[in-house]
């Protein structure tokens, strides 16, 4: 496992240290036994990574947005589903962060940063319990619910008064009754755990962030989910363009081989549009880092699946840029093994927009747009 030492001192260089030595040994045992990166995750708690998007001030690294994206695009080049892992992470501690309410809020961040504590979501409607002592959510998907430490999730605030009535909670995993109802076996990001669970948080349990549900998820984590998800989707293309470059320059130097040059032509091509987008992301998350956006104050979950169902053509999802790639090498691109094959690109590129899905609590018809 890499050291953390001052000869590899940036998060830029551990990530990439962690992606390359780590993260490509196990991708794809991680993918054909669908399960948690744990080898690669333990790299990055090693090195403090889990703590980037924690404030300086409370013991993390203070990684802005678009450092953050830039961390999960390193990842995603090697192996997706460590990367998705480590996006949704950085999502709901950026949203903690952003939203925090108070002393204890601070402190949990502490430990997040001092204890490399992981943090999924879940944003489905809680149902109450009984005499409310609880509420329950039933039949929801919790990417890597099983392995996380802290989650935040949404939860009714008694006594509100006016707009949504929910909050967002940030809570322990012992402190909540986690059930798996049905294993997942993903298509693609395998090693995210797409269990079926139910999920019930007592009353009293986990702190509140600073804000009515619908403004949080709106504002801030929705948004910022996005972003992180097109990051991997980047990185997801880094990979297949990188491959697809291997293949032109073999084919260019077999000396009895007729040399198609349209395949460097379209190459580049491809690479200039994957660049484009990127320069977007890094511009959309500087924005939403420094507040330059309209908010969207307290919308409802109707507003949020309408904010995610901007029109995205293949070449800007990344699933685009897989298939390319994969045409480029011809059938070793369309093999699920071999040194061209694409296969798990590919349905690592066509999950990731569930995940964001999944990630936010989203009902089958509010992500129809996904």
């Amino acid at each position: 496992m890499p050291q953390n030492n001052s000869n590899v001192s940036s998060l830029i260089e551990r990530t990439e240290l962690i992606g390359s030595v780590i993260a490509r040994r196990w991708a794809a045992d991680v993918d054909g036994e669908g399960r948690f990166p744990v080898e690669a995750v333990d790299a990055l708690c090693h090195q403090g990574a889990l703590g980037s998007a924690v404030p300086a001030n409370l013991g993390g690294a203070g990684a802005n947005l678009p450092e953050l994206c830039e961390f999960v695009r390193i990842l995603a080049r090697h192996c997706a589903s460590t990367a998705m892992v480590l996006a949704i992470h950085h999502a709901m501690v950026f949203a903690i962060a952003r939203h925090r309410s108070g002393e204890r809020i601070d402190q949990l961040l502490r430990e997040i940063a001092d204890d490399q504590l992981l943090v999924t979501g879940c944003g489905c409607r809680p149902e109450p319990v009984g005499d409310h002592d609880s509420s329950v959510s039933s039949g929801v998907t919790i990417l890597f619910g099983g392995e996380a430490d802290l989650m935040l999730v949404r939860v009714g605030r008694n006594g509100a008064a006016g707009g949504d009535p929910d909050g967002l909670a940030v809570v322990r995993s012992g402190e909540i009754a986690l059930r798996r109802e049905v294993h997942g076996d993903g298509l693609g990001l395998r090693g995210l755990g797409w269990n079926t669970y139910s999920i019930e948080v007592p009353a009293s349990s986990g702190d509140l962030l600073d804000g009515a549900y619908g403004a949080i998820e709106v504002e801030t984590l929705t948004p910022a989910l996005l972003l992180l998800a097109e990051a991997v989707w980047v990185g997801i293309a880094d990979s297949a363009l990188e491959t697809a470059g291997r293949f032109v320059e073999r084919q260019a130097a077999r000396p009895n081989e007729v040399y198609a040059s349209s395949d460097a032509l379209r190459l580049a091509c491809i690479e200039g549009c994957r660049d484009t987008i990127w320069d977007d992301v890094v511009r959309r998350a500087r924005n939403l880092e420094t507040g330059e956006v309209p908010t969207l104050g307290t919308a409802s979950k109707d507003a949020a699946a309408a904010r995610l169902s901007r029109p995205m053509s293949e070449g800007e999802s990344g699933v685009g840029a897989v298939t390319s790639a994969m045409d480029i090498c011809g059938p070793a691109g369309y093999r699920e093994t071999g040194e061209f094959g694409l296969g798990r690109q590919l349905r690592d590129a066509i999950g990731v927009r569930k995940m964001v899905a999944a990630a936010i609590g989203a009902t089958r018809d509010e992500c129809v747009c996904l």
